[in-house]
């Protein structure tokens, strides 16, 4: 009873079930036993000495009998996996060496206390283990407390732990005289020699001596002394909802509410009920309102379970383990690096308003345009029907919005597209004829450019294939792709002349980087010395043919390493460069067909997709040439389609008939095709002059209509993202005051 008249917490009880966590506690009542332990006392003292010596052994040389190491060898498996479940179902590591023993039993205690107690590592070697020792063994906790609570004397501990340095044995005689001579001379104290391998934990010792006897509300109701009084129901608004970083019912939420609001309660629940999610927002939402949390639970895979939650939902390293504090801590660090700041208040918005929204977003898709007269919905109703046809527009052209504006312009472009039709400009695409949408003003010009082009393709372009292709195999030169390369072969060629002119042949038989740079300005960067300038000028006009004189050796020379370089590039062998004969007539040849290729170029489509004669592969230049040869039809009408593709120019649909002769579409069609420009361009224009329907993407919308099933989406998304924003902005906080110090 305490000074009020009621009762007062029976500590006794609860330290007396800490005191029987795990069972029997080997560090205050031990027991030999030789399945959990291997007795060390018993091992070959050559063995003990060198494991005392080296801090590792192996325990084949511990016992080196075949039927102990035997029974050593099944106890250290059973041992490890032991320690092993321990240590990572409950993050305790026991696994350990205890030497000396205590046993007070002589003086009515029930106690028998190990004194020392090493940190080991057993490693599996084959059929063999190695054990290494720590090199600073720690005294037993418990048997400090036995002796102090006993006997009423204070153990020195770190003079304890000096009696080891004073031999060579893990365990000298001198640390059990001075805890025999501790206690005084009216003790009973048994005090004997251990070595004895197993698991130690002195977790439940510690969390013992930690307990404060300070009686709270909470541990007083836990104990069943007093009844909490029924708190009135929490009502849930939107700063409540801020500490909900997942799904979450009303139940988990009011939990999370109370526990965020301080009150003191306990919740009990079955596996399967959403209680791991529950103690997820409830840490959330504890951090959120800056407090600091501690997790306890009875496995470490619980644990584990709440760290890889917190990773999933972008919150990593916001629960730091024991067991993995580096890794959670660089997470964290992760996190805060890439936290962006939330818009938590939208997200409620959102939620409260998503009917609104779509309200919102339809009366959009419905607003009619000043202008146009149209709205947006509209347009799309017009584009689905026109998708739905059996045969679909599929023209990709565009109308300028100033011709969409006038009423009378889709009936005008029909007609021109009609009469188009008539005179036959649907009835060749680019891909048919060379002549495709060609220009020509009078019918001079077309008969001049059929006339070129038969000549060209009949006579001009093989004979100059014939000259040229024997150039490129006598010099074993790659084939060229384009007349293009032919203009670049013959360059080079007229190159070579000019520097063999200049040069002795020698010239193109190794790098002139040197002598470039010898003969060229000097620079600060210039790594040559005088005298190397001075022999390597001498060097390159070695080099001169007698009796010619360069003025200007260092271009010169550059322009021979180039030319060294590119017929490298292009010979398919490893010969001299060399120039073959009649190069001249060749060029004046090439030089010819170009400009004749120039003069075609000026009348064929000025697509900017389609190729230039000059670019084209050769085989495409002679199918080219033959079409404009042999294609007259596409050209008929001159005058009548000049007239026509004016007016189709001044309308605004070039490009939509262009694109209808590439379809190569019927009359029937011509209509569905023009509705398709012109709605798709409608569209563009309506959402050009009123971008907010644009804001709407589709996964914005498809987010709306997953709103009304599962409205929590989004407030949860954005309680995390201000949650990581803001411990970012403690994080940054934190490192400036620091960096301040």
């Amino acid at each position: 009873m305490d000074s009020n008249g009621s009762s007062s917490i029976d500590w006794n009880v609860w330290l007396r079930q800490i005191r029987e966590i795990g069972f029997t506690n080997t560090l205050l009542n031990f027991e030999p036993n030789n399945v959990g332990q291997i007795d060390l006392e018993r091992a070959h003292p050559g063995g003990l000495a060198q494991l005392a010596a080296s801090r590792n052994g192996v325990l084949s040389n511990l016992f080196r009998d075949p039927l102990a190491f035997s029974r050593a060898y099944s106890a250290a498996k059973r041992i490890k996996q032991r320690a092993e479940v321990l240590d990572s179902q409950f993050g305790i590591k026991c696994l350990g060496l205890v030497g000396g023993l205590v046993n007070l039993e002589h003086d009515g205690f029930d106690l028998a206390l190990p004194v020392l107690i090493w940190p080991l590592t057993l490693d599996r070697k084959t059929d063999d283990f190695e054990l290494r020792l720590g090199e600073h063994p720690r005294v037993n906790p418990g048997l400090v407390e036995a002796l102090e609570a006993s006997y009423g004397v204070k153990v020195d501990e770190p003079h304890l732990q000096s009696l080891l340095n004073a031999g060579a044995d893990l365990l000298p005689i001198a640390v059990l005289e001075y805890l025999a001579n501790l206690a005084g001379p009216s003790a009973n104290l048994e005090t004997r020699r251990i070595l004895a391998v197993g698991t130690f934990a002195t977790e439940s010792i510690e969390l013992h001596a930690d307990v404060e006897r300070n009686e709270t509300p909470l541990l007083r109701a836990l104990a069943g002394l007093e009844t909490q009084q029924q708190e009135p129901a929490i009502e849930l608004t939107p700063a409540s909802e801020t500490f909900v970083v997942t799904d979450a019912d009303i139940v988990q939420r009011t939990v999370v509410a109370r526990a965020v609001a301080g009150d003191s309660f306990a919740v009990e629940t079955l596996p399967g009920c959403g209680y791991t999610q529950t103690v997820v927002n409830t840490i959330a939402g504890l951090v959120a309102a800056n407090k600091r949390v501690l997790v306890v639970a009875p496995r470490r895979q619980t644990l584990s379970e709440l760290a890889d939650r917190f990773a999933d939902l972008g919150l990593g390293g916001l629960a730091v383990r024991s067991e993995a504090t580096w890794f959670d801590v660089i997470a964290a660090i992760s996190r805060n690096e890439k936290a962006a700041a939330s818009n938590l208040d939208a997200a409620f918005e959102t939620r409260a308003s998503a009917e609104a929204n779509v309200s919102g977003y339809l009366d959009l898709l419905s607003k009619r345009d000043e202008k146009l007269g149209l709205s947006v919905s509209e347009s799309l109703v017009a584009l689905a029907k026109l998708s739905l046809m059996p045969r679909a527009p599929q023209t990709s052209a565009r109308i300028k919005p100033q011709f969409l504006l006038d009423a009378t312009h889709k009936s005008k472009a029909l007609e021109l597209l009609n009469e188009a039709f008539d005179l036959g400009e649907f009835n060749y695409s680019a891909s048919d004829t060379a002549w495709f949408q060609a220009k020509f003003d009078t019918q001079f010009q077309v008969d001049e450019a059929l006339e070129l082009a038969s000549r060209l393709e009949k006579v001009v372009l093989p004979e100059l294939t014939s000259l040229l292709d024997s150039f490129i195999r006598k010099s074993h030169f790659r084939s060229a792709a384009t007349a293009e390369d032919w203009g670049v072969y013959l360059k080079l060629f007229v190159g070579i002349r000019e520097s063999l002119a200049r040069f002795v042949p020698e010239v193109f038989d190794r790098p002139l980087d040197e002598l470039i740079a010898a003969t060229g300005p000097r620079t600060a960067r210039s790594e040559l010395s005088g005298s190397s300038r001075r022999r390597l000028k001498k060097l390159a006009k070695e080099y001169i043919r007698p009796g010619m004189s360069v003025s200007d050796l260092h271009v010169a020379l550059m322009a021979a390493n180039d030319q060294r370089q590119a017929w490298q590039q292009y010979s398919l062998n490893d010969n001299k460069p060399e120039v073959p004969q009649g190069i001249n007539e060749a060029l004046i040849a090439y030089q010819n067909f170009v400009t004749d290729l120039g003069s075609l170029q000026a009348h064929v489509d000025d697509d900017a997709s389609a190729k230039p004669l000059l670019k084209m592969p050769l085989t495409e230049l002679a199918k080219s040439l033959a079409s404009m040869a042999a294609d007259r039809q596409p050209l008929e009408n001159l005058e009548a389609r000049n007239t026509l593709r004016e007016q189709l120019r001044e309308q605004g649909i070039s490009a939509l008939a262009r694109d209808l002769a590439n379809l190569k579409v019927k009359r029937e069609h011509i209509a569905a095709e023009l509705d398709l420009a012109w709605w798709q361009s409608a569209l563009e224009y309506l959402v050009a002059r009123d971008a907010s329907v644009m804001k709407y993407t589709a996964e914005q919308i498809d987010s709306i209509e997953e709103d009304f099933a599962a409205s929590d989406t989004a407030v949860n998304l954005q309680s995390r993202l201000h949650l990581a924003h803001a411990l970012s902005l403690k994080w940054h906080d934190a490192l400036t005051q620091h960096a301040g110090q």
